[in-house]
């Protein structure tokens, strides 16, 4: 399946001096009651019903990062890994368009506590996660990069990271990570 990868119906906007916030104009409560009605079916065990209404809720709403994000899980689900793995690269794609040349990655942020922020959150965790078992190089930059927009990290992408640091043989990245989180009490950052 060929997606839509332009950025038209979604808006990076600025809240406040640092931090960011994504907008979807079109997304209302009806189509979120589809998509809660396309997970309950995931977890009745329904894929075959389920991908369907994902994939037409991407289809009717290209901006619908959740829907990508749950149909490429379905389809790990069931092992086609393949359609998966295309989701996830054109969210990628989704994701190198959307910003506005004013984002700055190195200084802003997107808020995790910000809920339409969390969309594109899950689905590029989601992306990370896919990249780490293919390669731990495109995984780590993909962490740096939430690290660095949600630096209070609500995912966990910490102790990916260590993981992807861990695998490219830089002990001491995993030293400086543990460092940023001093306090945490993650087992893998301890």
């Amino acid at each position: 399946m060929k997606y839509n990868t332009s950025t038209d119906l979604i808006r990076v906007v600025q809240v406040s001096k640092n931090e960011w916030e994504f907008e979807f104009p079109r997304l209302d409560s009806r189509v979120y009651e589809v998509l809660g009605s396309a997970i309950d079916e995931v977890e009745e065990g329904d894929l075959s019903k389920a991908t369907a209404d994902f994939q037409l809720l991407i289809q009717g709403f290209p901006e619908f990062l959740n829907a990508y994000h749950n149909l490429a899980m379905a389809y790990d689900q069931v092992g086609e890994h393949n359609e998966a793995r295309e989701l996830w690269h054109a969210v990628d794609e989704i994701r190198k368009n959307a910003f506005p040349d004013a984002f700055k990655r190195s200084r802003h942020r997107l808020p995790w506590v910000i809920l339409e922020n969390r969309q594109f959150l899950r689905v590029y965790h989601g992306w990370g996660l896919e990249l780490f078992n293919i390669n731990a190089l495109g995984a780590i930059k993909v962490f740096r990069e939430m690290l660095s927009m949600n630096p209070n990290d609500n995912q966990g992408i910490r102790a990916l990271a260590v993981g992807c640091y861990f695998e490219l043989g830089k002990p001491e990245k995993v030293i400086s990570l543990c460092n940023r989180y001093r306090n945490n009490t993650m087992e893998q950052i301890i």
